[in-house]
């Protein structure tokens, strides 16, 4: 459960946190953005690793944010979330192998 500027979020509304120039966002699943204090380290130590994962230095998410995951270059793994983004998020190959020992669990 976050609060922030008056406003209660239960983790199961939460799709993903994304950071853009040092600014941490959350994202609920029907696509309202926020603005949270925490960065994603910071939250990535706080969170249920069994409903979110790191996916890359700018991105965790929630296992029912994860829309589709394709094959990509070098072992990375191109992945398309709900609600969906304008840009490609693409893991590492170390994340990649991390992210399906956690979509395997």
């Amino acid at each position: 459960m976050l609060t922030g500027t008056g406003i209660l979020i239960i983790g199961g509304d939460i799709a993903y946190f994304t950071s853009e120039n040092k600014i941490t966002f959350l994202v609920t699943h029907n696509a309202q953005r926020f603005v949270v204090d925490q960065t994603l380290e910071i939250l990535e130590k706080e969170l249920d690793p069994e409903i979110f994962s790191r996916i890359g230095r700018q991105f965790i998410v929630s296992l029912k944010a994860i829309h589709k995951i394709h094959q990509s270059f070098n072992g990375q793994l191109k992945i398309e979330l709900l609600p969906p983004l304008d840009e490609h998020v693409l893991t590492s190959r170390e994340r990649s192998t991390q992210l399906k020992k956690w979509l395997n669990q």
